[in-house]
């Protein structure tokens, strides 16, 4: 009897992330006196830091839609409405 065994691999991510390369750049910053942030906002950045990014780029995406409805908008106007 020939019994053959299946073998799954799964993918893993590697790298710390926003969160962590952040953590690790504010703190050696801290360290060395370079900011004088509180410690606590120094080690909760790992949380904090992608919220703001991703609420960032969510900001500037919406004003790109603001900006392409008003020029949209506007030529439609200059245009007129021809149908």
């Amino acid at each position: 009897m020939n019994i053959t065994r299946r073998q799954t691999q799964t993918a893993t991510s590697g790298g710390i992330g926003l969160g962590g390369a952040s953590l690790l750049v504010l703190l050696v910053l801290k360290v060395m006196g370079y900011i004088e942030m509180n410690w606590f906002l120094v080690l909760t950045s790992i949380f904090w830091v992608p919220v703001l990014s991703f609420l960032a780029v969510m900001a500037v995406m919406f004003a790109g839609f603001l900006l392409f409805a008003a020029v949209v908008g506007l030529l439609t106007w200059i245009v007129g409405d021809k149908g």
